[in-house]
């Protein structure tokens, strides 16, 4: 099932975010970000503009300068919390690597992966 918001954007009603990158259940999301309405509301945007932003040098897009201030703030708060939940998975990405070669290393074999948040 899906949820369309006033804005066009399109949220799963499902238990999880996709969040690009990765998918983070959303119960797990709701307890680490002070606003998840507001995250999964203005989450395609934010990405939107940072791959414009990415493509284009660090510009800002005109979609951007259009947008009312407390949009803006909304789009730049997820903007914040999508790079530290992204930070956050590379991290946990790195130290399952290390544990895994060191399982390696010391014999262990068939190890699972699994990354969590």
């Amino acid at each position: 099932m899906k949820i369309k918001h006033q804005d066009g954007t399109v949220t799963a009603a499902i238990g999880y975010v996709d969040l690009g990158t990765h998918i983070v259940p959303r119960a797990k999301l709701a307890m680490m970000l002070p606003d998840l309405a507001r995250f999964e509301r203005w989450l395609r945007v934010a990405q939107r503009i940072d791959a414009y932003m990415t493509e284009h040098d660090g510009v800002i897009p005109p979609e951007f300068k259009v947008m009312s201030i407390a949009d803006r703030r909304a789009v730049a708060d997820t903007l914040v919390e999508l790079g530290e939940l992204q930070r956050q998975a590379g991290e946990a990405c790195r130290a399952e690597l290390a544990r895994r070669d060191r399982t390696a290393q010391g014999g262990g074999a068939g190890q699972s992966f699994k990354i969590t948040l």
